[in-house]
């Protein structure tokens, strides 16, 4: 406890220097400001807080074609009808797809989708992995089979073609397949160790479909993703596109998320950006070194991250 509370001064120190340098947000989604546990917390109005404010917005979540129907749509109408003129930046399936919402619509600036055979390829090798470790249905995140059964009740047609969708069809609701990511039901950590299953997982697909082409990350204790790997880990790589968008100093640029040695730790720690901040404990030690614990973040982690927001915005 006193770890954190030393941690979490030295947050608090950090967010008043930095208050009037403030250029940018970027947020990670689940975890970070949305949650089922923190309701109240709204990331459509958090990003109207900063957009209204002046400041740019930038979104990248591990989440695909869900994402787009649910957040980006909802950024897209708030941008149009109150005539914005700064955009937001929009990353799904950990910022392989890259969007820019402005008043005129949505903007693609990249997108690294995965072909049919790429998918297949990426299936083969997690289906000799499960084989060889004995890792049953039973053993799997029972919350990410409920979610991925609910996901193929769906109508995806206008996001997913009908052979991806076939794909996740086969396989009961243990993945579920995109165009830009599979994702993939982890295994019960108590059963089998799921940094042991991301690595074995790295290490098949690597030997099945192409060593430094693909690449599998944790997006909570749930689910894992799998997608191409643009030259270095996706987020890090929709983040390095932002900054150039937004022609900001890295000082100006602030970036949030929730797992900092997970599929966060492009936004966090290898962005060696100044001003990163968590609201997920650390175990180190340099309290002078990002990324930051949030204040009150043990309590209440999705608030935790609002009240830095509101703070450096007012």
């Amino acid at each position: 406890m006193v770890h954190r509370v030393r941690h979490e001064k030295y947050c608090k120190e950090v967010l008043k220097k930095i208050k009037p340098k403030v250029g940018a947000f970027v947020f990670d989604v689940d975890g970070t400001i949305k949650s089922s546990s923190e309701p109240e917390c709204l990331p459509l109005e958090l990003i109207k807080k900063i957009v209204s404010s002046g400041k740019f917005a930038a979104i990248i979540t591990a989440s695909g074609v869900s994402a787009l129907e649910g957040l980006a749509g909802p950024i897209g109408k708030l941008i149009s009808e109150n005539n914005y003129s700064i955009p937001v930046y929009f990353g799904v399936a950990n910022g392989v797809a890259l969007y820019r919402l402005d008043h005129q619509g949505r903007h693609e600036l990249y997108n690294y989708s995965l072909k049919i055979k790429e998918i297949k390829n990426i299936l083969k090798a997690w289906g000799i992995v499960m084989k060889a470790n004995k890792i049953k249905d039973a053993d799997l995140v029972e919350r990410g089979l409920i979610t991925f059964n609910e996901f193929l009740k769906k109508d995806w047609g206008k996001y997913i073609p009908g052979n991806y969708l076939s794909l996740s069809g086969k396989f009961a609701g243990k993945c579920f397949v995109e165009k830009l990511k599979a994702t993939l039901v982890m295994p019960k950590n108590e059963v089998f160790s799921q940094g042991k299953f991301v690595m074995v997982m790295q290490e098949q697909i690597d030997k099945v479909a192409g060593r430094g082409k693909y690449i599998i990350e944790m997006g909570d204790t749930t689910f894992a993703h799998v997608t191409q790997r643009p030259g270095m880990a996706p987020k890090l790589f929709a983040l390095k596109r932002i900054i150039r968008e937004l022609k900001l100093k890295k000082e100006q640029i602030l970036t949030f998320g929730d797992m900092p040695f997970g599929n966060d730790r492009g936004l966090l720690v290898d962005s060696r950006l100044p001003y990163t901040f968590t609201n997920k404990d650390l175990d180190k030690s340099n309290i002078t070194n990002p990324p930051f614990i949030l204040p009150e973040s043990e309590q209440t982690p999705i608030e935790s991250v609002y009240r830095a927001v509101d703070f450096l915005l007012t």
